[in-house]
């Protein structure tokens, strides 16, 4: 993963919590597709307290293209979760990433 050209993060949001799977698709032919694991400094998205508790959840596909220095220099979501509070945390917190 630290030498991939461009991943897709597949992130969870439950009531339970979030989580990164071990596996995730990706749709574009010409990006190197790494499946996500979670490395040192890495956090997963923080439960948005709104959306706790009102019970939604929901799952994002995030894709990211990671540059010469590991950082994300483009993300966007590809699958919603069908909630855009829900969406906007995972992407805003896969920016922080590095990769």
């Amino acid at each position: 993963m630290l030498y991939a050209i461009a991943t897709a993060a597949l992130v969870t949001i439950l009531d339970g919590g979030c989580s990164t799977p071990s596996e995730s698709g990706n749709t574009s032919k010409s990006a190197v597709v790494v499946p996500p694991m979670q490395l040192p400094g890495q956090t997963p998205p923080a439960y948005p307290v709104v959306a706790r508790r009102i019970g939604m959840q929901g799952k994002v596909v995030i894709r990211v293209t990671v540059d010469a220095t590991g950082k994300g220099s483009d993300t966007q979501v590809i699958q919603s979760s069908g909630h855009s509070l829900l969406d906007q945390t995972a992407l805003e917190t896969v920016k922080t990433w590095n990769f």
